[in-house]
């Protein structure tokens, strides 16, 4: 009621007020109420801000973070992803035209041209050992036509003669596992603990057999069946696509420029390429996180 203090501009503007409020509040009712009826569910506006500001906050992370970027795959990612889908565990690489384009000769690198020959090591297996090492895969080496007796002279009456001469020869020259052994360690001294297998063969020339022999060695040494070995040779009668039952070999068809990652091909099957993308983003994102840790 309208008090006798209280002037009667205000009354009458204090009872319009209510009157408009309960008059909102009862269309309000009618209409949530013919809403329910029509089985229509109301959303309330803060459920719609906050799923607007959640997704708008993702949004500008993903491009902070440069998630949204379209980047160019490596040649070291494109290799480990297909090693990875072929569960190889054993990669090996032959020393000549390879790992290295120089030519070693009959009796191997001389002392005085060692530093001329690890110059010729390809940049991209420089690249590559160190990655893959890293990533927990065996290493290995193949060098054909490397025997023993190719760095000592002719024989002769004298056996004190032959011992000072096949002992000079081994001082001059380097040659076989060891030549290898050097050559990793000067250019790629963090993928030499991965070269744990080296294996050679007596001929040069191409022999199946005894490239399968030095294989056999190799997965032996590393207690792997060979199907889990790939190999990166110069020889394109070597190559081949084992396919779970033999070994696999990749020809690398440059031996001026050796092992690169833009000359070979990698053998595909139907059941590769499209099962590669998880794996893709789940490494890109391991790697991201690591970089923060």
């Amino acid at each position: 009621e309208r008090s006798r203090f209280e002037p009667h501009g205000t009354w009458t503007f204090r009872r319009c007020l209510a009157m408009s409020v309960e008059e909102a509040r009862r269309r309000e009712r009618i209409a949530h109420e013919s809403a329910k009826a029509r089985g229509a569910q109301s959303v309330s506006a803060q459920t719609v801000d906050t799923g607007f500001s959640v997704i708008v906050g993702l949004c500008i992370a993903c491009w902070y973070f440069d998630w949204f970027s379209v980047r160019k795959t490596t040649g070291v990612e494109r290799l480990s992803r297909w090693l990875r889908a072929r569960e190889i565990a054993v990669v090996v690489f032959e020393l000549d035209d390879v790992m290295c384009c120089r030519s070693r000769g009959d009796r191997g690198v001389s002392l005085f041209q060692l530093e001329d020959y690890f110059a010729g090591i390809s940049q991209d297996f420089a690249e590559v050992a160190p990655a893959l090492a890293r990533r927990g895969y065996f290493l290995a080496v193949v060098i054909r036509g490397f025997h023993p007796a190719n760095r000592e002279e002719k024989s002769s009456p004298s056996r004190w003669w032959r011992k000072e001469v096949a002992e000079e020869a081994k001082d001059e020259f380097v040659d076989g596992p060891e030549l290898a052994r050097k050559l990793i360690a000067r250019r790629c001294p963090d993928a030499l603990p991965s070269f744990q297998a080296i294996s050679t063969t007596q001929d040069r020339k191409v022999d199946g057999s005894s490239l399968e022999d030095a294989m056999q060695q190799i997965a032996k040494e590393y207690r792997v069946p060979a199907r889990r070995m790939v190999l990166f040779t110069a020889s394109n009668a070597f190559e081949q696509d084992g396919q779970d039952k033999t070994w696999t070999g990749i020809h690398v068809p440059n031996p001026k420029e050796g092992f690169r990652h833009d000359d070979y091909q990698l053998p595909t099957s139907l059941d590769e390429g499209y099962l590669t993308l998880l794996p893709a983003v789940l490494e890109q994102a391991w790697g991201f996180v690591a970089k923060r840790l």
